[in-house]
């Protein structure tokens, strides 16, 4: 009884498992670019979607001959076709720091009940610590006031959404309860359950 227990929850958890380089189920046009780092090898990540929900699954691999500690998150950022960011989350890496023995990677994973846009580009950047904290702040060094994800919306700049996955904090709009991103997430009456 226990070996067929088993069974049955591998194979429930093996149906939302991204293939590592995919994109599954998407709306089309959907593409996904992974930004250069001078710390770390991005791979090509897997985006499934299912019943509703974004998958998204990769990794994060030290680049030869980098020795320093790395610790950072990852940034995903929905960017639609005119240019504009509709939409962004922050996936921790695990584990933090980097290790430096055997394959030097870790691994990150979302879970998100959004599905993007038709003509949706998704960004994967990869934050070190400092750069992290900066973006935190809502500044950046090499791009003034406002950070990298400065949006210029009427009398100046706001931060669209953040999530910090793998822990109860988001800022901005967020998953609500059900795990369910507002524009999805419709109530009887049309409107939008938050």
């Amino acid at each position: 009884m226990t070996g067929l227990l088993t069974l049955a929850l591998l194979s429930g958890c093996a149906s939302t498992q991204p293939t590592p380089g995919k994109l599954e189920g998407l709306p089309k046009d959907v593409r996904v670019v992974v930004e250069p780092s001078s710390q770390v090898d991005l791979q090509p990540p897997g985006v499934l979607v299912s019943d509703g929900v974004m998958y998204i699954q990769g990794t994060a691999r030290r680049k030869a001959g980098v020795t320093a500690d790395i610790s950072g998150r990852m940034s995903i950022d929905f960017v639609d076709r005119d240019g504009k960011e509709i939409d962004q989350l922050d996936a921790m890496l695990a584990p933090d720091p980097m290790p430096s023995e055997g394959k030097g990677e870790s691994g990150y994973g979302v879970n998100y009940g959004w599905i993007p846009p038709e003509g949706t580009t998704i960004h994967f950047t990869f934050l070190d610590a400092k750069a992290a904290a900066l973006d935190d702040l809502g500044d950046s060094p090499d791009e003034g006031a406002g950070g990298k994800r400065a949006l210029q919306s009427g009398k100046g700049a706001r931060t669209p959404a953040r999530y910090t996955v793998g822990t109860k904090s988001s800022f901005g709009r967020g998953i609500n309860q059900a795990g369910m991103h507002p524009s999805n997430a419709k109530t009887a009456g049309g409107g939008h359950q938050w």
